[in-house]
């Protein structure tokens, strides 16, 4: 057994740690692949291990070799929805169109925790995302479930692409969860269009839910539109502590208002 494996094998944190750290390393390369990918995988299985050190596990797995990857793709199909978790950041890991690929699928899981890690994976690979996965992002704007919607909104935003500007419209004028509202105007803002001012006018001063209404007074700020001052005065008087915040930074932010 190699040295690298023994160490994998390790009851003292620490050793482990070091150990998950030098399996991409050119001294690895001499050890038992199969083995160490094997070892990789029962760690990041292993709940007895802190999350960092399966996390890392996870993120070898990514970077280590074409098969170590594959291994990593099938603990994406987990049944156990904390592997798939780990597996989302270790993918995170992997530039790659196939990593990009699988963590927007994953933003359709069904538990909240592994949407999130694939979502801020993919927030760490968007210029990827922005090359590949646009069209299947704008797909997913209409998926049945509000939780995968609303990452999918804010990565279309971090995507800048044009081609969202229409649906994340249409999203915060009729999406009936505040979330998806909120991220909409928020990416509305990142994509820097024209077109969006008039539904973010209707919501900052329409919308029910506080935060949506604190997201378009963020957004109509990132706009400018030669308006923004006598909107964003208008909402200092809005009944929320937050939406009055928000306005304020804006103007702040344009020139309007004293810090």
């Amino acid at each position: 057994m190699s040295e690298l494996l023994v160490a994998l094998n390790s009851a003292d944190p620490d050793d482990l740690s070091a150990a998950i750290a030098d399996v991409t390393t050119p001294a690895a390369a001499d050890a038992a692949q199969d083995l160490i990918d094997d070892r990789l995988v029962e760690l990041i299985e292993d709940d007895g291990i802190s999350l960092r050190q399966r996390e890392a596990a996870a993120q070898a797995l990514a970077i280590r070799s074409d098969a170590a990857f594959q291994r990593l793709l099938d603990l994406a199909k987990s049944d156990g929805s904390n592997v798939r978790g780990i597996a989302a950041v270790g993918l995170g890991k992997s530039e790659t169109e196939r990593s990009v690929a699988v963590l927007v699928d994953m933003l359709t899981d069904d538990t909240n925790t592994v949407r999130n890690l694939a979502e801020r994976s993919l927030l760490g690979l968007v210029g990827l995302v922005r090359v590949h996965q646009v069209e299947r992002l704008l797909e997913l704007l209409n998926h049945d479930v509000p939780l995968t919607r609303s990452p999918v909104a804010r990565l279309l935003g971090a995507c800048e692409d044009a081609r969202a500007l229409p649906p994340l419209v249409a999203m915060l004028q009729s999406d009936e969860n505040w979330l998806g509202r909120m991220w909409a105007a928020k990416s509305l803002g990142d994509l820097g269009a024209d077109g969006a001012v008039d539904a973010l006018t209707t919501a900052l001063k329409a919308d029910e839910k506080n935060r949506v209404r604190a997201a378009a007074a963020e957004a109509i700020s990132q706009l400018k539109p030669p308006n923004a001052d006598e909107l964003l005065q208008e909402a200092l008087n809005d009944k929320d502590a937050g939406v009055r915040s928000s306005a304020e930074e804006g103007l702040q932010t344009l020139g309007f208002a004293d810090g």
